[in-house]
């Protein structure tokens, strides 16, 4: 039996940097936007605590591989090139690698490449102007898919060609901060902040919330521009509205917004190494006339700006603060938060195994039940 005095003391909060090792996170991480790699052209990363190469080939298409040539190391990111073969050619002696990391030419040893060695490759996917990579520390092949940001993350109709392009005009890149993805997460279940960082002007409410296998939803309802004066949005004064987010896994925040407008928008936190990440914001904006080309005329340009300022508000926070193990909640908090840190641990493998194996019994559920809707609501068609 403990004290008071005890009690009190195995209840203080642990203050850590992070709920864990950065490096460890399962998921789907951005690494570039789709403008920054030009077809032929190679460039130099460093993410996850390793050095990496990105490469377009001829055809288009992106990958990502361990940066050393594993002939003698050399840097494939530094001096690195394009075959027309569609290999990437080390500076040092001309070996050439494919998108598989197989050693596919030495260039002085005609007809027999070096069969055994082998160039760790990522898998990627690019979509919505963005490129992301798939991390695991158990070296796992992707357990989930990206939703597409106009059809498949929200339970909205709409099609690229209805927003204006996002990047350059709507992104904002914030290199190399302390920051851990899980925070920004946590964003989703943290209704009351709008108020204090976003200065909205009364506390927003948070009226749904749902944890899946490897995403999850939140549905904040607050006013658009209560107790302030008319703007291009809210022209007739206050407008109800709200957010509806949605997180896939860790590394990719992204929100629909309703009321004023309906604004997308994606944050993405990418670790660096165990202490440091990099953060991307895009934004995109509906188009007010469908004629409109893909980029957002300037008397919208702000529009795009003050969406992004709101991630830098955050960022002000989630740079100086530490993690807190328990936290002290408010009543209205307490249900939102537990749950989401519990849910989080999934994709931490090497320190939950438990509840990663939860997420994928979860994960195949969810898959037969929607096989089992698909079918109930076929339709026959007599013959």
């Amino acid at each position: 039996m403990t004290d008071g005095s005890e009690r009190e003391a195995l209840m203080k909060p642990v203050p850590n940097q992070s709920p864990t090792p950065t490096t460890d996170i399962t998921g789907w991480f951005q690494v570039l936007w789709s403008e920054e790699l030009a077809v032929g052209e190679v460039k130099p990363m460093h993410y996850f605590d390793e050095e990496l190469v990105a490469w377009r080939d001829n055809d288009g298409v992106v990958h990502i591989q361990n940066a050393f040539c594993q002939h003698l190391g050399a840097h494939l990111g530094h001096g690195g090139t394009v075959t027309e073969d569609n290999c990437i050619q080390c500076p040092f002696h001309g070996w050439r690698w494919d998108a598989n990391g197989r050693n596919k030419l030495i260039p002085y040893q005609a007809n027999r490449p070096n069969k055994v060695r082998r160039i760790e490759t990522k898998h990627v996917r690019e979509q919505n102007e963005c490129i992301f990579m798939w991390n695991d520390a158990l070296g796992r092949d992707p357990l989930f898919d990206i939703p597409d940001v106009f059809d498949g993350l929200f339970d909205d109709e709409a099609t690229a060609d209805q927003y204006y392009r996002a990047y350059p005009e709507g992104t904002m890149i914030r290199s190399e901060v302390s920051l851990h993805p899980q925070w920004v997460m946590e964003n989703g279940v943290d209704f009351a902040h709008f108020q204090y960082v976003h200065k909205a002007g009364s506390l927003p409410e948070l009226v749904g919330r749902d944890f899946r296998a490897y995403d999850s939803v939140f549905e904040v309802s607050m006013t658009f521009g209560e107790g302030k004066a008319p703007t291009a949005l809210t022209p007739n004064g206050a407008i109800k509205g709200g957010t509806n987010s949605r997180s896939i896994g860790l590394g990719i925040g992204s929100a629909l917004f309703w009321g004023a407008d309906t604004m997308r928008t994606i944050v993405c936190v990418t670790p660096v190494d165990s202490t440091r990440s990099t953060l991307r914001s895009t934004v995109w904006l509906p188009k007010r006339d469908l004629a409109d080309g893909p980029v957002v005329p300037e008397k919208l340009q702000k529009r795009m700006d003050m969406a992004n300022l709101q991630v830098e508000r955050d960022l002000q926070i989630w740079e100086n603060q530490i993690y807190l193990d328990p936290p002290a909640l408010a009543a209205m908090e307490t249900a939102g938060y537990r749950e989401l840190r519990q849910w989080s641990k999934r994709f931490y493998p090497l320190d939950h195994p438990e509840e990663a194996q939860k997420a994928a019994e979860q994960a195949t559920a969810e898959r037969e039940t929607r096989v089992l809707g698909e079918r109930e609501t076929s339709v026959l068609i007599p013959t």
